[in-house]
């Protein structure tokens, strides 16, 4: 884990998501006017609309799942072409950008609760989403630049394409599991932690 999040990429992955979520906090400042009329996300109704929903984890968890696996098999398909690693790049500003937004939406209507409404929905799926996908973004990327640009010799080491593909497989693989387990929290361990704590708001 230490090895990979020392590389210049994964930094440089790490500052762009950080940039994203500043940008968006910055964007709903912008738009704070508009919080009560315009923007659904996060106001009374919804408070109220979600306080009296009741959750089935099974369809919870084959919905998160799918978004899930889709997520990653774009990744996947993205980093198999020449721009693979700007498109990786741009995912992560995107998502940056739309925590910052849910971050900044909360804060602006709510304050601390609103900080701590974020902190419930997104514990404890989020520490394990945030290692897998910096680790989906690291063999990602190198798969792009082992496909298109081998001059680049981030792992340093003399296997073929074709070996590098078979063990890049295997730790995809890996992560996707990891994902998983990931989602499985969100399933039926977050509803519990955050449906108690927005019945409480």
């Amino acid at each position: 884990m230490r090895q990979f999040l020392l590389r210049d990429y994964v930094k440089k992955a790490i500052r762009i998501f950080f940039l994203g979520i500043i940008v968006g906090i910055i964007l709903i400042f912008f738009c704070k006017n508009r919080l009560q009329t315009d923007i659904y996300l996060l106001n009374e109704e919804w408070i109220l609309q979600t306080q009296n929903s009741q959750v089935n984890s099974k369809a919870l968890f084959v919905y998160i799942l799918f978004e899930r696996l889709k997520e990653i098999g774009v990744l996947i398909l993205l980093s198999t072409t020449m721009i693979g690693y700007l498109c990786l790049y741009g995912y992560a500003a995107l998502l940056g950008a739309g925590c910052g937004v849910f971050l900044g939406v909360a804060c602006l209507r709510y304050g601390l609760k609103g900080l701590i409404l974020v902190l419930a929905a997104s514990f404890p799926q989020g520490l394990v989403y945030l290692p897998a996908f910096l680790y989906l973004f690291h063999l990602c990327y190198l798969l792009c630049i082992k496909l298109y640009y081998p001059h680049k010799d981030y792992w340093k080491n003399t296997n073929s394409t074709k070996v590098f593909l078979f063990k890049n497989i295997i730790h995809i693989c890996i992560a996707i599991l990891v994902v998983i387990i990931g989602v499985l929290l969100e399933s039926y361990v977050n509803p519990k932690i955050f449906f108690s704590y927005i019945n409480k708001f």
